[in-house]
């Protein structure tokens, strides 16, 4: 990978026309030599400018570079993870989201966790698209938090089928949640040994008759198996004291943050490497903000 040009050690108050100028290569990804699967660790304080950028890509720019998996995943300094900081928690903006869905239309894995809110994304689907490759596809919403509308909640899941119908190929959707003493996770999952869904978390969501309906329609439409609704799990919140922590409780999958960077979440560092591997003060200047130094094949 090449190096690129560098970014204000101070990003929470550089320029946008800098940040424009910095970040030039990524729109055409000529600087990141992508390979099948890219994952960015954004950093909590520079999300603003994710977020400015994102909505600027397009479908192509992924397909032309022969991405095939994207992760996104926004770290968090801990203490916006704790109860007595929730009333500034920051939300994603829906711009993101919404941009989301048409940039994974060639993609065959997509994980993206914080930075966008996974109804957006489903609200946002339109008739027309297919995910023709899509088979993973993992999403969180804050609307699976304890505190929220139980009802949003179930008609996120059903949108969420919705645009399942869509995805000819999808082995596994996960939509979750998860932060101090709470978690929760809506599954649906083809293998072998059939089609299911299934909740679980620390607290108790009834998959309502209509819920299961429309995920019975997903599994009858693209699977030989009948849909099997499995036994919710209800889970103690008291050994969780991150997202990482919810994270391994809930067992998610291997695609929504990479390994190198597991021990990192909820430092607030950003730092992003591979074991024995070190990496330029240039080439840190652009993936210490959308942390792309983790590329590598899962083929």
């Amino acid at each position: 990978m090449r190096e690129g040009p560098g970014i204000t050690d101070n990003k929470r108050y550089a320029e946008h026309s800098d940040l424009d100028a910095a970040f030039e290569p990524c729109h055409s990804y000529s600087e990141l030599q992508a390979e099948a699967s890219q994952y960015w660790f954004v950093q909590d304080g520079d999300s603003v400018y994710f977020e400015s950028f994102f909505p600027q890509l397009d479908a192509s720019d992924l397909r032309d570079q022969n991405i095939k998996s994207l992760s996104i995943y926004e770290d968090v300094n801990p203490t916006s993870q704790r109860p007595w900081s929730q009333h500034s928690r920051r939300h994603p903006r829906r711009v993101v989201g919404e941009s989301l869905g048409p940039i994974s239309l060639f993609l065959e894995k997509l994980s993206a966790s914080y930075i966008i809110e996974a109804n957006d994304f489903f609200r946002k689907t339109q008739s027309d698209w297919v995910w023709e490759n899509l088979t993973s596809l993992t999403l969180t919403s804050e609307l699976l938090a304890e505190d929220a509308c139980h009802l949003r909640a179930t008609n996120m899941l059903a949108n969420a089928a919705g645009a399942a119908l869509q995805m000819p190929r999808l082995q596994r959707m996960e939509i979750w949640y998860g932060g101090f003493r709470t978690a929760a996770l809506f599954r649906y999952a083809v293998s072998e040994s059939g089609t299911s869904i299934r909740w679980h978390g620390t607290w108790e969501l009834q998959l309502q008759r209509r819920l299961v309906d429309a995920w019975r329609a997903v599994a009858a439409l693209h699977t030989a198996n009948e849909l099997v609704v499995r036994e919710s799990r209800l889970l103690d919140g008291n050994g969780i004291a991150s997202r990482e922590g919810a994270i391994q409780v809930l067992d998610l999958s291997e695609n929504v943050v990479h390994p190198a960077s597991s021990g990192d979440i909820g430092k607030g560092t950003g730092k992003y490497t591979k074991p024995g591997q070190s990496i330029s003060t240039k080439h840190e200047d652009i993936m210490s903000w959308i942390q792309a130094s983790g590329i590598e094949s899962l083929q």
